[in-house]
C-alpha cells in the first residue's frame, strides 16, 4: 500500500481537497497582483500601511518564490500536491501547471463564431 493510499483513506472527502488547492493558487495570484497595485497606488496616495515591513517582505518573498520556481522550471508545490491528490482520488490529472492549464483554455478558446471578413477556402 502506497503512502497516497494511506493518506487518502483517512481523508473524509478525498475528491474535495484537489478542488480546494486551485482556490489557494488564486488567492496567491490575487495577493501578488492586487498587492502590487495597492503598493503603487499607496505610494502615490501616501498610505502609511503600504510601508508595513511585514507586508512588503511577504509580498516580495511570494514573488521571489514564484520567479525562482519558474527559472528552475519547477512546478509549484501546490500544483504537485493537487496532482498527487487528484491521482490518489481517481480524478483526471493534467500534466502542466495550474496557470498553464487555465491560460491555455482561455487563450486557445474554441468558439463557433463565424467571421464574414475571413476568406473562405473552397
Amino acid at each position: 500500500m502506497e503512502m497516497n493510499d494511506i493518506f487518502i483513506g483517512k481523508v473524509p472527502m478525498p475528491g474535495l481537497l484537489p478542488d480546494i488547492i486551485p482556490m489557494r493558487h488564486a488567492a496567491i495570484v490575487l495577493f501578488v497582483v492586487i498587492g502590487q497595485i495597492l503598493i503603487v497606488v499607496g505610494w502615490w496616495q501616501n498610505w502609511d500601511w503600504i510601508c508595513s515591513f511585514c507586508l512588503r517582505i511577504l509580498h516580495l518573498t511570494t514573488i521571489v518564490i514564484v520567479v525562482v520556481q519558474s527559472w528552475l522550471g519547477q512546478l509549484c508545490s501546490l500544483t504537485i500536491w493537487e496532482q498527487q491528490l487528484r491521482a490518489a482520488a481517481g480524478k483526471a490529472v493534467h500534466d502542466e501547471s495550474l496557470v498553464e492549464f487555465w491560460l491555455s483554455r482561455v487563450l486557445f478558446l474554441r468558439t463557433t463564431l463565424k467571421c464574414n471578413l475571413c476568406p473562405r477556402s473552397n
